[in-house]
């Protein structure tokens, strides 16, 4: 059913070719996430939010032509399209390589404008350190132990509750099945160990 309500929108959007329409689709979804996997991988001043912001400003680019492409249909040479020169002037192929050039240089503006990963974290993650025999850091362990410990500190010194030693609020029954199908826990997290402070702390350092 799905397929056959979607072949108006294949004849709206490359007279019902199908390849073409595969092709322009391809073209202006795809390129801002090969931008940005091409840059992770050879350029290690890439940061998180220069491939977040990268990929969004793609995908709405892409989204622009798509669905201007959609809405005016792309026309022939008998019935030309109505649609503006400034989103349907460029055949899909060019626009997907301007897409494409125009997420790498987002993508590279915005990490440059922010802090860079620690050079800790990228070994064997990135080309220029795929030889490196050092040991990498997960930013993610990083992140998970820091707030612990800072917790765990406050509470000994008195300036927040032990969380732990608090009743938890019970919730109704819809906010529990909808944790329960997130698969989000509502118990406390266990408080670190000395071990894992002295092995969280090494790593930081």
């Amino acid at each position: 059913a799905i397929s056959i309500g979607w072949i108006p929108v294949v004849q709206a959007a490359q007279s019902g070719q199908l390849f073409d329409y595969i092709q322009s689709v391809t073209s202006y979804l795809a390129p801002p996430i090969g931008a940005v996997v091409l840059l992770g991988v050879f350029v290690k001043r890439v940061t998180e939010p220069g491939a977040f912001w990268g990929l969004i400003g793609g995908l709405a680019m892409g989204l622009c032509r798509m669905i201007a492409e959609f809405v005016y249909g792309t026309g022939s040479c008998i019935f030309p399209s109505s649609c503006p020169f400034v989103f349907c002037g460029i055949h899909y192929l060019h626009f997907a390589i301007i897409l494409f050039s125009c997420t790498c240089c987002l993508v590279l503006i915005i990490s440059f404008c922010t802090s860079p990963i620690d050079e800790k974290h990228l070994h064997r993650l990135v080309y220029n350190l795929r030889y490196s025999r050092e040991e990498r850091i997960d930013l993610d362990i990083v992140d998970e132990v820091k707030p612990r410990i800072k917790t765990q500190e406050e509470v000994e010194n008195g300036a927040i509750d032990n969380p732990v030693t608090k009743e938890p609020k019970k919730k109704n029954a819809f906010l529990r099945c909808f944790a329960w199908f997130c698969g989000i826990s509502s118990e406390p997290e266990p408080e670190p160990t000395e071990e894992e402070k002295v092995d969280a702390m090494r790593k930081m350092t």
